[in-house]
């Protein structure tokens, strides 16, 4: 083929948008595949090279999984307040606040943390980051475009012998977003299933905390109904149960 009719080929092929396409899911595969194939060399690459991997990831048009890059250490308020078992503890425990500067965002992670705290099989926990690499990011689709959540606990509990990992998620259900978030999450849960034991919603209801699993059966179906607080609320007493004993 002579360059000119390429040159007339290429041309008339970008303007086909089934073209442009097949090129992004073709593109999307081969990131992915070299992503899963390569993650575990990726981790032990610096910084630098690792922030040059997600950025690729990060100009596809829809999320890619990147890799969470934890700091080694975190800085938080002064307080004479501690919880224990929290991953950068000290030997007190990891100090937090409920005034200025807080730890948590809101008394129901409090109330969530300190339930989870008082188990024996619980070897460590971290209250997820509000952004950035230092969070677990989960997508989810609102009004026509991608946004990112951060479910706000994750704990690590040793069951016969085996560590596994629970995810946590109290969100005020008032809000608009709260549906839209959730099934984000019920998605991320069913696609990573095996990588958590429980991936839970939180609502509280009175002065009673409730829990939906988001790995149970037909629930991102259920949720994308469940649009204000009410229907929300209905959902959790339903297909929910108390969050603790």
């Amino acid at each position: 083929m002579k360059p000119k009719d390429a040159k007339v080929r290429v041309i008339a092929l970008s303007n086909d948008e089934n073209t442009n396409q097949k090129l992004d899911a073709a593109a999307k595969e081969k990131i992915e595949g070299w992503q899963e194939k390569h993650k575990e060399e990726i981790k032990k690459t610096s910084d630098a090279k690792q922030i040059q991997f997600d950025e690729i990831a990060h100009q596809a048009k829809k999320p890619e999984q990147i890799s969470v890059k934890l700091e080694n250490n975190m800085t938080v308020p002064e307080s004479d307040k501690y919880l224990p078992k929290h991953i950068y503890s000290t030997k007190k425990g990891v100090p937090y606040s409920t005034g200025k500067g807080k730890f948590f965002d809101s008394k129901w992670e409090e109330r969530v943390a300190q339930n989870e705290i008082k188990k024996k099989s619980l070897k460590g926990w971290y209250r997820n980051g509000r952004g950035g690499e230092k969070s677990i990011s989960v997508p989810y689709f609102m009004e026509g475009n991608y946004h990112q959540s951060q479910p706000d606990l994750i704990f690590v509990h040793e069951v016969d012998g085996k560590l596994v990992v629970d995810i946590y998620d109290p969100h005020n259900h008032a809000l608009a977003d709260t549906s839209y978030k959730w099934v984000g999450l019920a998605k991320y849960a069913k696609k990573h299933s095996e990588a958590y034991r429980h991936v839970k919603a939180v609502i509280e209801i009175g002065d009673v905390m409730y829990c939906l699993d988001l790995k149970s059966e037909g629930i991102i179906e259920k949720i994308a109904e469940a649009k204000n607080k009410t229907a929300i609320e209905n959902l959790f007493k339903s297909d929910g149960s108390k969050c603790f004993d």
